[in-house]
């Protein structure tokens, strides 16, 4: 099998593609001829079916979709506004919304969930005025589902609620180091309802995104008793030793001032069981 007969096998192996080409009767030359087009939309296709406005957006052109146009007996792409985002604070940039999701699922079908589900209860009593939680546990087990079912129920009580993969956001301030985008994003995070900053430790820390970047955020949040909520796969003993530990050299009170403020501003649950992303 030659290259195009790969790609030809790839592509047609896309129900949207598949749809296309029988809406439009297109005939084996017309489809061969646009190979290249169905494999540049499938593949932005795909990137778009994993994020749905709650990742930062990856595609070329920022925040449009990728469609396919057939017209005058030719295929071409067309450029559309992703249908998220509305949701999208463009400001904050590695901010996701969650507005849909559904606050019953599937690890709260387990034994192992039942605590947090009791504790995520009663912090809906009044939630502007408790403490977070600070989840950890193995790859797997449901703290991400978590922080997005606790985002919609805030969400739906007018409460506004900024999540973050905070290893995305670290890359992203490093990529634009200097930039005024970069203070506006810091000043959203210090002041929105609640903060949620998701996998902890999964980041290439340094001195300066730990003592400039996240001490002052959580810093202000503590001040202002703003609720906060993280999840690592570490305990808070384990994240102290991944803060004191940077590029530059160990610095272990510095470290030591985020894990108080974290222990100020969070309650810690430890989140086990099996791994959900596993569906064998």
């Amino acid at each position: 099998m030659d290259a195009i007969d790969i790609l030809k096998k790839e592509v047609l192996e896309d129900q949207s593609i598949i749809d296309f080409i029988n809406k439009h009767n297109l005939n084996k030359e017309i489809v061969d001829f646009n190979l290249l087009n169905f494999k540049i939309y499938k593949d932005a296709r795909e990137i778009c079916k994993g994020c749905m406005g709650k990742k930062t957006c990856m595609m070329d052109v920022y925040l449009q979709q990728v469609h396919l146009d057939f017209s005058g007996n030719n295929v071409s792409l067309k450029l559309k506004k992703c249908p998220y985002v509305d949701t999208i604070n463009e400001e904050m940039l590695s901010f996701y919304f969650f507005p849909n999701d559904t606050f019953e699922g599937k690890p709260y079908s387990l034994d192992s969930r039942k605590d947090i589900y009791s504790k995520m209860k009663d912090y809906f009593k009044d939630p502007l005025k408790k403490k977070g939680f600070y989840l950890y546990g193995p790859f797997g087990t449901g703290k991400t589902f978590l922080l997005y079912s606790i985002a919609s129920k805030l969400s739906k009580m007018n409460i506004k609620v900024a999540l973050t993969y905070y290893p995305d956001f670290v890359r992203f301030i490093k990529g634009n180091f200097g930039d005024p985008k970069v203070e506006t994003m810091i000043n959203n995070m210090k002041n929105v309802d609640v903060l949620m900053l998701d996998d902890i430790g999964g980041e290439n820390n340094t001195a300066y995104i730990r003592d400039e970047i996240l001490g002052p955020i959580l810093q202000y949040r503590m001040v202002a008793n703003k609720p906060v909520f993280i999840t690592s796969n570490y305990d808070i003993s384990f994240l102290r030793d991944h803060l004191r530990e940077t590029k530059d050299a160990t610095d272990a009170i510095k470290g030591d001032r985020i894990i108080e403020r974290i222990r100020h501003l969070t309650n810690e649950y430890f989140i086990d069981g099996k791994n959900l992303r596993q569906t064998n």
